[in-house]
């Protein structure tokens, strides 16, 4: 008997593990989603629209969400914590936190590749994408004159 309730206590303890590492997104039920693993506040919706990285950082930085001003790009490290991973398979996005998210067209961040400072890192939310640098996954770079979602952060 006691063997089964220290099995029990022990998959409890590893469950609830599990759960705190995966359940970290949290609906803030005014437009925006907080990730409690970094303190960061996302958009929950993009407006469906693609531009250009400069048109991008304008709007983050004029968007007023939720009675805050204070919306940027997010840097690559910054969007791709809310890729969800599983082993060596990179995985989408949160489709119940971030609902209408594109899987067609990427979303810009604000970090510049180091190679062209013509060019920025782009994240796809979608698990089938064969990108320009031969790899299957979500992070890519692309030329900033090209069209991509916005998702800001604060």
């Amino acid at each position: 008997m006691k063997i089964v309730i220290l099995m029990f206590f022990c998959l409890l303890i590893v469950s609830n593990t599990v759960l705190a590492q995966t359940n970290t997104l949290l609906d803030n039920g005014d437009g925006t989603i907080t990730d409690v693993a970094t303190a960061l506040i996302w958009q929950k919706e993009d407006d469906n629209v693609v531009r250009d990285f400069s048109a991008s950082n304008q709007y983050c930085q004029s968007l007023i969400l939720a009675g805050n001003s204070n919306w940027r790009l997010p840097d690559v490290k910054e969007f791709t914590s809310i890729i969800r991973f599983s082993g060596n398979i990179q995985r989408n996005i949160n489709r119940i936190a971030f609902p209408a998210t594109s899987g067609s067209f990427a979303y810009w961040t604000s970090t510049t590749t180091s190679n062209s400072s013509s060019q920025a890192w782009e994240v796809y939310f979608s698990t089938d994408l064969v990108l320009s640098t031969g790899s299957i996954g979500n992070v890519d770079q692309r030329s900033k004159t090209g069209q991509n979602f916005v998702r800001c952060v604060r």
